[in-house]
């Protein structure tokens, strides 16, 4: 096996004289930034985020090579369609961290025969690696850790010990620190 998508299994095959295979892979990934103006200087680029990766490859179809291309054409899209995410394999680990959703389906350099039946032709892929929608690989949650509950100070009663004020601005700079909300 070479790769694996979903059901779809890419291998080159003596006994049944099949070639299932693609070629053109490639992948990327990026940064998502944003340039903030600072008036009389350089700009400053404010980090957003990671994008997420995207991936294409392209499978050369013939039915000289024991694949029907328009029922393989036919499958892709049907993927493409269920929308469901799978784990793309390449030798035999996972590709990237995630899930791929396959994104885009097209069928060029078509050949077809003299009874209409497609005997060649180009399938080309597109992915998105998915991340669910309100997932966090972070396991950051709402609550910070080792905080049970809430502390409530009213600081109106504070203000004016000198004492007091100073005790605040502690426990303040401390809960910052924890990246606690203090307002």
């Amino acid at each position: 096996m070479i790769a694996a998508f979903a059901n779809k299994t890419f291998r080159v095959s003596n006994s049944a004289k099949q070639i299932y295979t693609f070629d053109g892979f490639s992948t990327n990934g990026g940064l998502q930034t944003e340039k903030q103006e600072v008036e009389g200087k350089k700009s400053k680029t404010h980090i957003k985020g990671i994008n997420l990766n995207n991936m294409q490859y392209n499978l050369n179809l013939k039915s000289s090579l024991g694949v029907d291309v328009r029922n393989e054409y036919d499958s892709w899209m049907q993927l493409m369609e269920a929308q469901t995410p799978y784990i793309f394999i390449l030798g035999k680990k996972p590709w990237g961290k995630n899930k791929w959703l396959l994104t885009s389906v097209g069928l060029t350099e078509t050949v077809v025969d003299g009874t209409g039946r497609i005997v060649e032709g180009k399938l080309s892929l597109q992915f998105e690696e998915y991340e669910a929608t309100g997932s966090s690989k972070s396991g950051a949650t709402s609550s910070s850790p080792g905080v049970s509950g809430q502390a409530t100070i009213d600081v109106n009663k504070l203000v004016g010990d000198k004492a007091s004020e100073k005790r605040l601005n502690v426990a303040m700079q401390r809960s910052l620190s924890k990246g606690l909300y203090v307002g």
